[in-house]
Formats: C-alpha cells, sequence, structure tokens
C-alpha cells in the first residue's frame, strides 16, 4: 500500500494491521523529516525480500546523514506525533470550513473537508492552475491540482485562528478580491511571528548521541 503524502497522518487506517504487507511513504511531507521514502513491514520474510531486491542492485548509498535526521523525527513523532497530526487534521477542516464560508468551492463539505492534512479546491485543472500562480505571486505555495496543505503551518504553530486568516487571504486571491502584491504584505506581516517549529525535542535524545 502506498501512502505517500500521510504516513504519519493514519487516524483513519491502520494499514499493516488491517493486512498490508507493505507499507510505502515519503519521509517528508507529513511526516515532517528530510527528502526521502520509506518502506514499512510487519512481516519480517517480506521485508527481507524486499530489502534484498533493493540493495545493492538499485540503491546503494545510504545517506547517513538523512538517516540520523530521519531518525530524530521518528523519535519526535514517538513523542509529539499524536498532537501534532490533531491538530493538522484540526487546521485542515477549518481551512476547508472557512474558505467555503467565504465562498470558495471546496470538496468534501459533508464529510467534514478533510480528515488528513490536505483541502481540495473544486475547480476545473485550467482555474486551479491560474489560482496556483496567482497565489504562489502572494507567497501562498499550492499546487496545481487544487490542493492545499496544513502541515507545515501547523508544525510552525498555526492554529485556527490563523487558519481562518489563511482561508481569508486564500478567498482574497481565489475569488479576485484583492491585489496579489497587498495580500502579500499580508502574508509576511502573519508569519513574521511563526519562524520557530513545534512538536520537536529541546535536545539530542541519548539513544542518538
Amino acid at each position: 500500500m502506498g501512502q505517500a503524502s500521510s504516513p504519519s497522518l493514519i487516524p483513519f487506517q491502520d494499514p499493516l494491521r488491517e493486512g498490508c504487507s507493505l507499507l510505502i511513504g515519503s519521509t517528508h511531507k507529513s511526516l515532517p523529516g528530510p527528502q526521502g521514502g520509506m518502506i514499512l513491514s510487519n512481516n519480517e520474510e517480506v521485508f527481507s525480500r524486499v530489502s534484498n531486491s533493493i540493495h545493492p542492485g538499485i540503491v546503494d548509498n545510504i545517506h547517513w546523514n538523512r538517516v540520523a535526521s530521519l531518525a530524530i523525527t521518528l523519535i519526535e513523532m514517538m513523542e509529539f506525533g499524536k498532537s501534532y497530526a490533531k491538530a493538522v487534521v484540526q487546521n485542515s477542516q477549518a481551512l476547508g470550513k472557512s474558505l467555503d464560508a467565504l465562498g470558495v468551492k471546496v470538496r468534501g463539505a459533508a464529510q467534514g473537508y478533510s480528515k488528513s492534512h490536505q483541502v481540495l479546491l473544486d475547480y476545473d485543472a485550467k482555474r486551479l492552475q491560474f489560482f496556483a500562480e496567482r497565489l504562489e505571486q502572494a507567497n501562498i505555495i499550492v499546487d496545481n491540482g487544487g490542493r492545499i496543505g496544513t502541515n507545515e503551518i501547523t508544525r510552525l504553530g498555526f492554529g485556527v485562528r490563523e487558519i481562518e486568516e489563511v482561508a481569508e487571504l486564500v478567498g482574497m486571491v481565489v475569488l479576485g478580491k484583492k491585489p496579489t502584491e497587498l495580500v502579500k504584505k499580508r502574508v509576511k506581516t502573519l508569519i513574521k511571528d511563526f519562524r520557530e517549529p513545534k512538536y520537536v525535542l529541546k535536545s539530542v535524545p541519548k539513544i542518538v548521541q
């Protein structure tokens, strides 16, 4: 099973315990680690076969610096993962609700807008591409598929109050109510007090020293 975006945010699934042999995901999206991917299994025989097939024939460089960084991230998630995941989902739901209230078309209203770190805009591909370009001019980065993620801003300490302002800024651009330069200034003002990541360890654990 592949879960590229949300291997660390699975309040709605537990794939390995539900019968999947492998869980494949990224280490740098909702899981706030270094760029890369990981393969997990609770079946030693299956994992050994996969591992031997990949290394050294396909992957030969381990990149110990990335492994060390990922180790710290995983330890942090053992400590803070539940509260981080809960905050991310709450922020996603608040963002979807706020955007919808402003008149921005959002998918999934009947399901609470989101159960992960993403909110999906509900427009055709051409308009989504246009919105992505306009939002980037205002220093708001989204992909051209209409996905808005809340994981990074949650990790910086954004709560529901800030999320409502984010929705307002996105709405100004998507609905064409304000010029992007004006929105850009407000974005800079909003983020200036959110520079230090949350859900992090204050010191390096002895286990990795």
